[in-house]
């Protein structure tokens, strides 16, 4: 039986915003770690590059992984039956992919930048593994 990396809602607005943190990183040349809302997340996973050994959520940077991962039997952040929960990690997983494959066309900006997209890829690169794995 495979691992389900994302088992409820609040799981997946991690991912929701990685992608969103992507596609202003796409439309804005001018955005990069300093200014980024995420700036607490990429700083980080810039400096870890892609441990292999963490998953997304442990990458993101939340220390209460229990209650993200549903484990302890706290139902209250799965407002989403089975199906519904496949339906957004199947759109996340779609749009993670375009916005990668835009990502790594702008990595030939400035170093600042190169920092910042980078960090987003690795975000990415693990949020498309551990959804690929929740959906098959």
């Amino acid at each position: 039986m495979s691992r389900n990396y994302f088992m409820n809602q609040k799981s997946l607005e991690l991912v929701g915003n990685i992608v969103q943190e992507t596609t202003m990183a796409i439309v804005d040349e001018s955005r990069n770690i300093e200014n980024s809302p995420i700036d607490f997340v990429l700083t980080p996973v810039f400096r870890l590059e892609a441990e292999e050994a963490l998953s997304f959520v442990s990458l993101y940077g939340l220390g209460a992984m229990e209650s993200i991962h549903g484990i302890g039997g706290d139902h209250s952040m799965e407002p989403f039956k089975h199906p519904q929960l496949n339906e957004e990690k199947l759109r996340l997983y779609q749009a993670a992919l375009v916005n990668q494959t835009a990502l790594v066309r702008l990595l030939d900006t400035n170093i600042e930048r190169i920092e910042y997209l980078t960090a987003l890829d690795i975000l990415l690169q693990k949020a498309i593994e551990e959804l690929r794995a929740d959906l098959s």
